[in-house]
């Protein structure tokens, strides 16, 4: 017997191959948006992510902010349980980038752990 999805969305990456996304699918497709929006980009929605000014210094307390910004912006999503201490940062600076993640839960997705990266430069997310 399928097994009832729990969270869905409608496609936004290919929707001429499956109209609709679920459960990680529809978590992952909303964090990457969180990600890849600049703060208040939209009119009305205050979410978003502040990566734009902290990508051009590479100092420990830089790291700590994007750490941090990475945090707030995943933890906007209240499907996801995310520890703290499970977002990282590495710094790339011979390529001027930033790789960012971290290791969540999904509500409702009992024992299982995701992990997410993304890769920041710049022009933001890449």
């Amino acid at each position: 017997m399928a097994r009832t999805p729990i969270y869905s969305d409608v496609n936004v990456r290919n929707p001429r191959a499956q109209s609709r996304v679920f459960d990680f699918d529809s978590v992952q497709q909303s964090l990457d948006n969180l990600v890849r929006t600049p703060s208040r980009q939209r009119l009305f929605y205050p979410w978003g992510s502040t990566f734009d000014h902290l990508l051009f210094s590479l100092d420990v307390a830089t790291l700590y902010r994007i750490q941090n910004t990475v945090f707030e912006a995943l933890t906007r999503d209240s499907r996801v349980t995310l520890p703290y201490n499970q977002t990282y940062v590495i710094p790339q600076p011979q390529d001027h980038i930033f790789t960012v993640g971290a290791h969540f839960s999904i509500k409702g997705l009992l024992g299982q752990t995701f992990t997410k990266q993304w890769s920041l430069n710049g022009g933001g997310p890449v």
